[in-house]
């Protein structure tokens, strides 16, 4: 907000100057005890430095008028010692006839041109420190200038015609200065106006004394000797009285700024001091609890019947127990890292492996079981589930339990071959076979009982096994009989029928 008031500021002062010369007002262009004119480039190039200040130079247009007021300058400042005639001091409007140069800046306003646009190129740039270092300078001949015409001390803005600096030109200069020093992120002018630090506190108050109210007082003691109120002598010691009274009143504030700071430091270090008390309480508390979860953690793992092991956030194995070094037949550090891969079955590493990495990359479960080869041939198979644990609480990386699944494997194994026995004998017996639940309905029949029955199998498991029996025979065993075993006679679909020797067994 300040970059942009004050370049708005810089640009209007420009533009009034320049329909000054448009209008031939001369009360815009001419001001002082001399009437010094504010020179056409001048006004121009201060407009273009005002844009530029008030939109950050961000934009093409205002970076283009930031670098025409910076060539505008650097072509003057090249006219002093070449003494060539470039052109431009007059390329819009002359002056007045007979002038020495006429239309030319004079060497501190050109000065300033050049940095304003270096400064504001400068932060386009990022280049901070340097945009400050020539807003800073800017400035300090804009103050000067300012001063100089304030006290009428011609050696602050005059170094000899035509570098005679206007009194627009100086005034508008340290608003520049002041605008281009607000257009730096975090810089100088921030820092003095929000900062909360003891440095930016005492200048915040000291120099406002020093830049304004020392030079006013100044000038109304001058003033008052002009207008033989009093001698010079008298004017002196106002100007003392004014000073050391600021420079006091300053002093006791800061004072009271240093004691309540004090008292405050005070006050926090007590808290700090409490307060690292507690925690260094806590800490002890929270180690002796870490110290114990660690110990039950260990017993715990030691103890387990199935392996532990944990992993980092890659997957790199960095602890196991006892039984997981049983089951796998590894050394504790032959295991570290990826060295467990080693164990895997040559059929079994590839898709293990890329499973195990797919678990990583997407931080979910791993979940599988495959077959592990020892060093003595022997080949197991295992059963490793892995989750992701949490960081902060655990230290991240991988927690996952392993278990040897051979036996349960075998047993499967053999229950697979049981069944495929029991499917092949049931299907291909010559002897009809059914299987009936506890209500007497035929759930499984083989062909050789379709054969008998002269019945499909779709029409044999709709049907109760008592149904194909004779309405004269005895009846089955009931349920609960160990066995049975009756002749009995079977009726067929066509009314035919047939003697069946029957044994049944209670499954």
């Amino acid at each position: 907000m300040w970059a942009i008031a004050t370049g708005l500021v810089v640009a209007t002062a420009g533009l009034t100057v320049m329909l000054g010369w448009f209008l031939d007002v001369g009360s815009l262009t001419r001001v002082g005890r001399d009437a010094l004119t504010l020179k056409f480039n001048t006004a121009l190039c201060l407009a273009f430095l005002g844009v530029g200040v008030a939109a950050g130079a961000q934009t093409r247009a205002a970076l283009a008028a930031c670098v025409t007021a910076g060539a505008v300058g650097t072509l003057t400042l090249v006219q002093y010692p070449t003494g060539w005639s470039l052109g431009i001091d007059e390329a819009v409007f002359r002056d007045a006839a007979g002038a020495a140069d006429p239309g030319r800046m004079a060497v501190g306003t050109a000065v300033c041109l050049c940095l304003g646009a270096f400064a504001l190129i400068s932060l386009r740039l990022g280049r901070r420190s340097t945009a400050t270092g020539a807003a800073v300078v800017i400035l300090a001949i804009g103050w000067l200038g300012s001063l100089g015409y304030l006290f009428g001390v011609t050696t602050l803005y005059d170094v000899g015609q035509p570098s005679t600096m206007s009194a627009h030109a100086a005034a508008v200069l340290s608003i520049l200065g002041v605008g281009l020093l607000a257009s730096v992120p975090n810089g100088v002018l921030a820092w003095l106006l929000r900062g909360d630090d003891p440095g930016a506190t005492v200048l915040r108050r000291i120099l406002p004394l020093a830049l304004v109210g020392v030079p006013l007082v100044a000038k109304l003691t001058l003033l008052g000797e002009h207008a033989g109120w009093y001698q010079t002598e008298v004017g002196l010691a106002f100007m003392v009285i004014f000073a050391s009274s600021g420079v006091s009143v300053v002093a006791v504030h800061m004072a009271r700024a240093i004691n309540r700071s004090h008292a405050e430091r005070v006050l926090i270090n007590e808290q700090l001091r409490v307060l690292n008390s507690s925690l260094e309480a806590r800490i002890a508390e929270r180690t002796a609890d870490l110290v114990t979860s660690e110990a039950w953690a260990r017993v715990l793992a030691w103890s387990a019947p199935v392996g532990i092991y944990h992993t980092d956030a890659h997957g790199q194995c960095t602890y196991v127990n006892d039984r997981w070094c049983e089951i796998y037949d590894m050394t504790v550090d032959a295991a570290y890292g990826n060295g467990w891969t080693d164990r895997l079955h040559p059929d079994d590493r590839e898709w293990v492996v890329a499973a195990w990495t797919r678990s990583i990359d997407a931080t979910f479960e791993f979940d599988a079981e495959f077959r592990v080869v020892r060093p003595s041939g022997e080949v197991s198979w295992v059963h490793s589930h892995s989750a992701r644990v949490d960081e902060a609480a655990s230290g991240g990386g991988y927690v996952g339990t392993v278990s040897d699944i051979t036996a349960r494997r075998q047993a499967e194994h053999a229950l697979r071959e049981t069944e495929e026995l029991f499917r092949i004998a049931f299907g291909s017996s010559p002897i009809g076979i059914a299987l009936v639940d506890a209500n007497g309905l035929i759930v499984r029949a083989n062909r050789a009982l379709c054969e008998l029955t002269n019945r499909e199998l779709d029409e044999l498991h709709t049907m109760r096994l008592q149904a194909l029996l004779h309405p004269d025979n005895v009846g089955l065993q009931e349920r609960g009989a160990s066995a049975s075993d009756v002749d009995q006679r079977i009726v067929r679909p066509d009314g035919a029928v047939c003697w069946a020797s029957i044994r049944s067994a209670q499954i």
